[in-house]
Protein backbone atom coordinates (compact mmCIF):
# COMPACT_ATOMS: atom_id res chain seq x y z
CA UNK A 1 0.00 0.00 0.00
CA UNK A 2 1.35 3.24 -0.66
CA UNK A 3 1.45 6.79 1.08
CA UNK A 4 -1.58 7.81 -0.81
CA UNK A 5 -3.29 4.78 -0.28
CA UNK A 6 -2.73 4.57 3.20
CA UNK A 7 -4.06 7.96 3.64
CA UNK A 8 -6.78 7.50 1.86
CA UNK A 9 -7.58 4.53 4.12
CA UNK A 10 -6.72 6.37 7.17
CA UNK A 11 -9.23 9.21 6.59
CA UNK A 12 -11.88 6.09 5.60
CA UNK A 13 -11.54 4.53 8.56
CA UNK A 14 -11.59 7.66 10.67
CA UNK A 15 -14.73 9.16 8.87
CA UNK A 16 -16.44 6.14 9.73
CA UNK A 17 -15.30 5.96 13.68
CA UNK A 18 -16.63 9.51 13.43
CA UNK A 19 -20.02 8.51 11.79
CA UNK A 20 -20.71 5.41 13.97
CA UNK A 21 -19.85 8.09 16.88
CA UNK A 22 -21.73 10.28 15.93
CA UNK A 23 -25.55 7.62 15.46
CA UNK A 24 -24.43 5.76 19.04
CA UNK A 25 -27.87 6.67 20.43
CA UNK A 26 -28.18 8.59 23.62
CA UNK A 27 -27.77 6.90 27.13
CA UNK A 28 -29.25 9.30 29.28
CA UNK A 29 -32.07 11.76 28.46
CA UNK A 30 -32.88 15.01 30.32
CA UNK A 31 -36.03 17.70 29.91
CA UNK A 32 -34.61 21.01 31.26
CA UNK A 33 -38.57 23.28 31.68
CA UNK A 34 -38.20 27.30 32.24
CA UNK A 35 -41.30 28.36 33.77
CA UNK A 36 -43.14 30.71 31.84
CA UNK A 37 -40.47 30.87 29.02
CA UNK A 38 -41.03 33.47 26.54
CA UNK A 39 -40.18 32.82 22.92
CA UNK A 40 -37.95 35.81 22.63
CA UNK A 41 -35.74 35.35 25.47
CA UNK A 42 -32.96 33.61 23.56
CA UNK A 43 -33.15 36.91 21.30
CA UNK A 44 -33.41 39.58 24.40
CA UNK A 45 -31.58 38.08 26.82
CA UNK A 46 -27.53 37.19 26.71
CA UNK A 47 -28.04 33.03 27.44
CA UNK A 48 -24.58 32.18 27.22
CA UNK A 49 -24.99 28.13 27.43
CA UNK A 50 -28.50 28.09 25.99
CA UNK A 51 -27.01 29.75 23.23
CA UNK A 52 -24.17 27.24 22.92
CA UNK A 53 -26.53 24.54 22.86
CA UNK A 54 -28.24 26.35 20.25
CA UNK A 55 -25.29 26.45 18.13
CA UNK A 56 -24.47 22.92 18.95
CA UNK A 57 -27.78 21.48 18.41
CA UNK A 58 -31.04 22.57 17.11
CA UNK A 59 -33.36 25.42 18.37
CA UNK A 60 -37.11 25.57 17.47
CA UNK A 61 -38.01 29.46 17.81
CA UNK A 62 -41.52 28.72 18.67
CA UNK A 63 -42.82 25.30 20.38
CA UNK A 64 -46.51 25.62 20.83
CA UNK A 65 -48.48 23.99 23.78
CA UNK A 66 -52.49 24.03 24.54
CA UNK A 67 -53.32 27.48 25.81
CA UNK A 68 -51.87 27.46 30.11
CA UNK A 69 -54.68 27.63 32.01
CA UNK A 70 -54.65 26.62 36.28
CA UNK A 71 -57.93 24.73 37.10
CA UNK A 72 -56.26 22.75 39.68
CA UNK A 73 -57.91 24.36 42.63
CA UNK A 74 -61.15 25.15 41.01
CA UNK A 75 -63.63 22.25 41.50
CA UNK A 76 -64.10 20.12 38.47
CA UNK A 77 -63.06 17.23 36.48
CA UNK A 78 -59.24 18.54 36.05
CA UNK A 79 -58.72 19.21 40.13
CA UNK A 80 -59.49 15.50 41.08
CA UNK A 81 -56.63 14.44 38.76
CA UNK A 82 -54.22 16.81 38.49
CA UNK A 83 -52.09 19.42 40.69
CA UNK A 84 -50.85 21.17 38.04
CA UNK A 85 -51.57 23.65 35.47
CA UNK A 86 -52.92 21.84 32.01
CA UNK A 87 -49.52 22.32 29.91
CA UNK A 88 -47.19 20.31 32.58
CA UNK A 89 -48.73 16.76 31.99
CA UNK A 90 -49.59 16.99 28.11
CA UNK A 91 -45.25 17.85 27.98
CA UNK A 92 -44.62 14.47 29.77
CA UNK A 93 -47.70 12.65 27.45
CA UNK A 94 -46.79 13.67 24.35
CA UNK A 95 -50.59 14.37 23.74
CA UNK A 96 -53.38 16.54 24.35
CA UNK A 97 -55.89 14.34 24.76
CA UNK A 98 -55.15 13.51 27.76
CA UNK A 99 -56.71 10.26 29.97
CA UNK A 100 -58.84 11.20 33.32
CA UNK A 101 -57.66 7.95 34.49
CA UNK A 102 -54.94 5.71 33.60
CA UNK A 103 -52.82 7.98 31.58
CA UNK A 104 -48.81 7.31 31.17
CA UNK A 105 -46.28 9.61 31.28
CA UNK A 106 -42.80 9.27 29.24
CA UNK A 107 -40.60 8.53 32.67
CA UNK A 108 -43.17 5.58 32.91
CA UNK A 109 -41.48 4.25 29.30
CA UNK A 110 -38.27 3.75 31.60
CA UNK A 111 -39.50 3.15 35.21
CA UNK A 112 -38.79 0.49 36.90
CA UNK A 113 -35.71 -0.87 35.17
CA UNK A 114 -34.07 2.37 34.70
CA UNK A 115 -33.71 5.21 36.57
CA UNK A 116 -35.84 8.07 36.65
CA UNK A 117 -35.33 11.36 38.76
CA UNK A 118 -38.06 14.84 38.88
CA UNK A 119 -36.55 18.43 40.56
CA UNK A 120 -39.00 21.10 40.83
CA UNK A 121 -39.08 23.84 44.00
CA UNK A 122 -43.03 23.65 43.86
CA UNK A 123 -45.21 20.84 45.35
CA UNK A 124 -48.15 21.74 42.69
CA UNK A 125 -46.43 19.33 40.32
CA UNK A 126 -46.89 16.45 42.45
CA UNK A 127 -49.03 13.90 40.89
CA UNK A 128 -46.75 13.88 37.98
CA UNK A 129 -44.61 11.83 40.40
CA UNK A 130 -46.08 8.61 39.32
CA UNK A 131 -42.55 6.84 37.46
CA UNK A 132 -40.21 8.72 39.12
CA UNK A 133 -37.90 6.63 41.49
CA UNK A 134 -35.95 9.45 43.00
CA UNK A 135 -38.29 13.11 43.20
CA UNK A 136 -36.82 16.80 45.02
CA UNK A 137 -40.32 18.46 45.32
CA UNK A 138 -40.64 21.42 47.42
CA UNK A 139 -41.77 25.07 47.92
CA UNK A 140 -44.55 27.18 46.37
CA UNK A 141 -47.70 28.53 47.98
CA UNK A 142 -49.04 25.53 49.70
CA UNK A 143 -45.65 25.33 51.93
CA UNK A 144 -45.05 28.93 52.61
CA UNK A 145 -46.77 28.62 55.96
CA UNK A 146 -44.74 25.23 56.73
CA UNK A 147 -41.95 27.70 55.77
CA UNK A 148 -40.75 26.22 53.21
CA UNK A 149 -39.49 28.60 51.12
CA UNK A 150 -37.02 26.90 47.92
CA UNK A 151 -35.91 28.03 44.82
CA UNK A 152 -34.12 27.12 41.93
CA UNK A 153 -30.71 26.77 43.26
CA UNK A 154 -32.32 24.00 45.28
CA UNK A 155 -33.72 22.14 42.28
CA UNK A 156 -29.89 22.19 40.82
CA UNK A 157 -28.61 20.97 44.01
CA UNK A 158 -30.48 17.93 44.14
CA UNK A 159 -30.55 17.40 40.12
CA UNK A 160 -26.66 17.17 40.35
CA UNK A 161 -26.82 15.07 43.79
CA UNK A 162 -28.98 12.65 41.67
CA UNK A 163 -26.61 13.12 39.20
CA UNK A 164 -23.88 12.08 40.57
CA UNK A 165 -25.71 9.39 42.58
CA UNK A 166 -27.43 7.07 40.27
CA UNK A 167 -26.59 8.24 36.78
CA UNK A 168 -30.18 8.68 36.09
CA UNK A 169 -31.39 7.37 32.30
CA UNK A 170 -34.36 10.27 32.56
CA UNK A 171 -34.60 13.23 34.38
CA UNK A 172 -37.20 15.86 34.46
CA UNK A 173 -35.53 19.16 36.04
CA UNK A 174 -37.85 22.18 36.44
CA UNK A 175 -37.05 25.27 37.13
CA UNK A 176 -39.64 27.22 38.32
CA UNK A 177 -38.44 30.63 39.13
CA UNK A 178 -38.94 32.66 35.96
CA UNK A 179 -42.62 31.80 36.19
CA UNK A 180 -42.57 33.36 39.62
CA UNK A 181 -40.39 36.31 38.19
CA UNK A 182 -43.05 37.00 35.16
CA UNK A 183 -45.67 37.36 37.59
CA UNK A 184 -43.53 39.80 39.34
CA UNK A 185 -44.28 42.73 36.67
CA UNK A 186 -47.51 42.22 36.34
CA UNK A 187 -47.92 43.26 39.76
CA UNK A 188 -45.11 45.63 40.50
CA UNK A 189 -46.06 48.99 41.86
CA UNK A 190 -46.73 51.13 38.78
CA UNK A 191 -43.72 53.44 39.48
CA UNK A 192 -41.43 50.19 39.47
CA UNK A 193 -39.12 50.40 35.84
CA UNK A 194 -40.30 47.02 35.15
CA UNK A 195 -44.13 47.16 35.86
CA UNK A 196 -45.52 45.40 33.24
CA UNK A 197 -42.40 44.51 31.42
CA UNK A 198 -40.36 41.81 31.84
CA UNK A 199 -38.00 43.10 29.47
CA UNK A 200 -36.85 46.85 31.16
CA UNK A 201 -32.99 46.64 32.48
CA UNK A 202 -33.09 44.41 35.65
CA UNK A 203 -36.53 42.96 35.81
CA UNK A 204 -36.45 40.14 38.04
CA UNK A 205 -37.41 38.11 34.70
CA UNK A 206 -34.59 39.12 33.01
CA UNK A 207 -31.85 38.10 35.77
CA UNK A 208 -33.95 34.88 36.55
CA UNK A 209 -33.28 33.76 33.22
CA UNK A 210 -29.51 34.68 33.33
CA UNK A 211 -29.68 32.66 36.56
CA UNK A 212 -31.46 29.44 35.30
CA UNK A 213 -28.71 30.02 32.49
CA UNK A 214 -26.02 29.83 34.92
CA UNK A 215 -27.72 27.01 36.45
CA UNK A 216 -27.67 24.65 33.15
CA UNK A 217 -24.07 26.04 32.68
CA UNK A 218 -23.21 23.77 35.60
CA UNK A 219 -25.26 20.83 35.56
CA UNK A 220 -23.67 20.43 31.41
CA UNK A 221 -20.43 21.02 33.86
CA UNK A 222 -21.11 18.00 36.18
CA UNK A 223 -22.54 15.90 33.53
CA UNK A 224 -19.01 16.30 31.69
CA UNK A 225 -16.99 15.67 35.20
CA UNK A 226 -19.12 12.57 34.83
CA UNK A 227 -18.74 11.52 31.55
CA UNK A 228 -21.81 12.06 30.75
CA UNK A 229 -21.73 14.97 28.13
CA UNK A 230 -21.48 13.11 25.43
CA UNK A 231 -23.88 10.46 26.32
CA UNK A 232 -27.08 12.23 26.91
CA UNK A 233 -29.37 14.45 24.62
CA UNK A 234 -30.84 17.46 26.33
CA UNK A 235 -34.39 19.22 25.62
CA UNK A 236 -34.60 22.85 26.78
CA UNK A 237 -37.90 24.29 26.71
CA UNK A 238 -40.81 26.08 28.65
CA UNK A 239 -44.07 24.56 29.79
CA UNK A 240 -45.67 27.21 28.59
CA UNK A 241 -44.64 31.06 27.33
CA UNK A 242 -44.55 34.42 28.99
CA UNK A 243 -46.42 37.97 27.65
CA UNK A 244 -44.02 40.86 27.76
CA UNK A 245 -46.08 42.09 30.73
CA UNK A 246 -45.88 39.22 32.91
CA UNK A 247 -48.01 36.00 33.19
CA UNK A 248 -50.10 33.88 30.95
CA UNK A 249 -53.83 34.30 30.80
CA UNK A 250 -55.24 31.44 28.32
CA UNK A 251 -56.13 33.85 26.21
CA UNK A 252 -52.91 35.55 25.47
CA UNK A 253 -51.39 34.75 22.16
CA UNK A 254 -47.27 34.84 23.55
CA UNK A 255 -48.04 32.60 26.00
CA UNK A 256 -48.76 30.12 23.76
CA UNK A 257 -45.22 28.96 22.52
CA UNK A 258 -41.86 28.79 24.19
CA UNK A 259 -38.54 28.06 22.05
CA UNK A 260 -37.42 24.84 22.02
CA UNK A 261 -33.60 23.71 22.20
CA UNK A 262 -32.47 20.38 21.79
CA UNK A 263 -28.56 19.07 21.73
CA UNK A 264 -26.62 15.75 22.13
CA UNK A 265 -26.00 12.36 20.44
CA UNK A 266 -28.53 12.42 17.60
CA UNK A 267 -29.03 15.90 17.06
CA UNK A 268 -27.64 17.66 14.05
CA UNK A 269 -25.76 20.33 14.58
CA UNK A 270 -26.48 24.40 14.03
CA UNK A 271 -30.07 23.65 12.83
CA UNK A 272 -32.82 26.68 13.58
CA UNK A 273 -36.61 26.03 12.36
CA UNK A 274 -39.29 28.01 13.33
CA UNK A 275 -42.13 25.80 14.71
CA UNK A 276 -42.67 22.53 16.92
CA UNK A 277 -45.16 21.42 19.12
CA UNK A 278 -44.46 20.10 23.14
CA UNK A 279 -46.42 17.06 22.61
CA UNK A 280 -43.58 16.30 19.68
CA UNK A 281 -41.19 15.86 22.45
CA UNK A 282 -42.06 13.09 24.07
CA UNK A 283 -42.26 11.19 21.10
CA UNK A 284 -38.86 12.80 19.75
CA UNK A 285 -36.99 11.37 23.14
CA UNK A 286 -38.67 8.10 23.01
CA UNK A 287 -37.44 7.60 19.56
CA UNK A 288 -33.80 8.55 20.50
CA UNK A 289 -33.38 6.55 23.46
CA UNK A 290 -35.32 3.67 22.04
CA UNK A 291 -38.10 3.14 24.21
CA UNK A 292 -41.83 2.73 23.59
CA UNK A 293 -43.83 6.20 24.06
CA UNK A 294 -47.07 6.61 26.60
CA UNK A 295 -50.05 4.22 24.33
CA UNK A 296 -51.60 7.51 23.38
CA UNK A 297 -48.63 9.98 22.72
CA UNK A 298 -49.50 11.54 18.91
CA UNK A 299 -47.24 13.83 18.60
CA UNK A 300 -44.32 14.28 15.70
CA UNK A 301 -41.21 12.80 15.64
CA UNK A 302 -38.96 15.70 14.75
CA UNK A 303 -37.30 14.24 11.82
CA UNK A 304 -35.88 16.92 10.35
CA UNK A 305 -34.04 17.29 13.84
CA UNK A 306 -32.40 13.99 13.74
CA UNK A 307 -28.97 12.63 12.32
CA UNK A 308 -30.79 9.70 11.59
CA UNK A 309 -34.61 10.27 11.57
CA UNK A 310 -36.81 7.62 11.01
CA UNK A 311 -38.83 7.01 7.37
CA UNK A 312 -41.91 8.13 6.85
CA UNK A 313 -42.89 11.02 9.46
CA UNK A 314 -45.41 13.22 8.17
CA UNK A 315 -45.31 16.34 7.36
CA UNK A 316 -45.35 19.46 10.06
CA UNK A 317 -48.54 20.71 10.07
CA UNK A 318 -49.68 23.31 13.10
CA UNK A 319 -52.08 21.56 14.53
CA UNK A 320 -51.64 23.10 18.15
CA UNK A 321 -51.74 26.71 16.95
CA UNK A 322 -54.94 26.15 15.26
CA UNK A 323 -56.27 24.55 17.67
CA UNK A 324 -55.60 27.19 20.21
CA UNK A 325 -57.11 30.26 17.89
CA UNK A 326 -60.20 28.48 16.92
CA UNK A 327 -60.54 27.87 20.90
CA UNK A 328 -59.73 32.14 21.57
CA UNK A 329 -62.58 32.50 18.25
CA UNK A 330 -64.94 30.42 20.18
CA UNK A 331 -64.52 31.93 23.35
CA UNK A 332 -64.67 35.78 21.68
CA UNK A 333 -68.30 34.62 19.88
CA UNK A 334 -69.95 33.29 22.54
CA UNK A 335 -68.89 36.32 24.83
CA UNK A 336 -69.81 38.48 22.22
CA UNK A 337 -72.95 36.78 21.72
CA UNK A 338 -73.34 36.70 25.73
CA UNK A 339 -73.39 40.33 25.96
CA UNK A 340 -76.30 40.84 23.32
CA UNK A 341 -78.89 38.20 24.49
CA UNK A 342 -80.32 40.73 27.34
CA UNK A 343 -83.85 40.22 27.61
CA UNK A 344 -83.96 38.11 24.24
CA UNK A 345 -84.87 34.34 25.21
CA UNK A 346 -84.10 32.89 22.09
CA UNK A 347 -80.66 34.49 22.54
CA UNK A 348 -79.72 33.35 25.91
CA UNK A 349 -80.87 29.52 24.81
CA UNK A 350 -78.40 29.92 21.77
CA UNK A 351 -75.68 31.16 24.79
CA UNK A 352 -76.67 28.05 26.92
CA UNK A 353 -76.23 25.80 23.44
CA UNK A 354 -72.99 27.08 22.72
CA UNK A 355 -71.41 27.09 25.72
CA UNK A 356 -72.38 23.07 26.39
CA UNK A 357 -70.97 22.45 22.85
CA UNK A 358 -67.74 24.46 23.72
CA UNK A 359 -64.94 22.26 25.16
CA UNK A 360 -62.66 24.80 26.38
CA UNK A 361 -59.32 24.24 27.95
CA UNK A 362 -60.81 23.68 31.46
CA UNK A 363 -62.50 20.67 29.48
CA UNK A 364 -59.01 19.30 28.49
CA UNK A 365 -60.11 15.73 29.91
CA UNK A 366 -62.87 15.81 27.82
CA UNK A 367 -61.62 16.27 24.96
CA UNK A 368 -60.12 12.49 24.35
CA UNK A 369 -64.05 11.44 22.91
CA UNK A 370 -62.89 13.38 19.74
CA UNK A 371 -60.28 10.66 19.24
CA UNK A 372 -58.40 13.42 17.21
CA UNK A 373 -56.91 16.79 17.19
CA UNK A 374 -58.27 17.59 13.73
CA UNK A 375 -61.54 16.80 15.08
CA UNK A 376 -61.77 18.29 17.43
CA UNK A 377 -60.72 21.24 15.55
CA UNK A 378 -63.72 20.79 12.94
CA UNK A 379 -66.07 20.15 15.98
CA UNK A 380 -65.21 24.08 16.98
CA UNK A 381 -65.50 25.42 13.09
CA UNK A 382 -68.73 24.17 13.45
CA UNK A 383 -69.53 25.66 16.28
CA UNK A 384 -68.11 29.26 15.14
CA UNK A 385 -70.35 29.09 12.22
CA UNK A 386 -73.26 28.25 14.14
CA UNK A 387 -72.61 31.09 16.12
CA UNK A 388 -71.74 33.82 14.00
CA UNK A 389 -74.73 32.77 11.68
CA UNK A 390 -77.29 34.98 12.13
CA UNK A 391 -80.32 32.15 12.09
Amino acid sequence: MNGFEHFGFAVAVTAAVAAAAQAAPPEHAVIWVIDGFSFHAPERVQMKNLQALMASGVYYRQNYTVMPADPSNVPGQWSRYHTSSIPNPVLLAGTVMLRPEGQHYVQESFFPLKITAHCVNEISYRALNVGFHLTFQAGGELMLGAGHKTGDDLTLYWATEFLRKTQPTFMLIHMQDTGFAGEASRSAPASSPWHNNIWADGSPYRQSLAQVDQYLGQFLDELQKLGLRDKTVIFITGDHGQTDMGWHPPEAQDAWSMPLVMAGPGMKAGQRFDYAEQVDIVPTLCHLMGVKTPDNADGRILAEALVDPPKSVPPRRQKLKELDNVLLECQNAIEKLRSQSAGSPAMKTKVAEADKDFYRIERILEWERFGTIDKLIDHHRQLLQRLNSKN
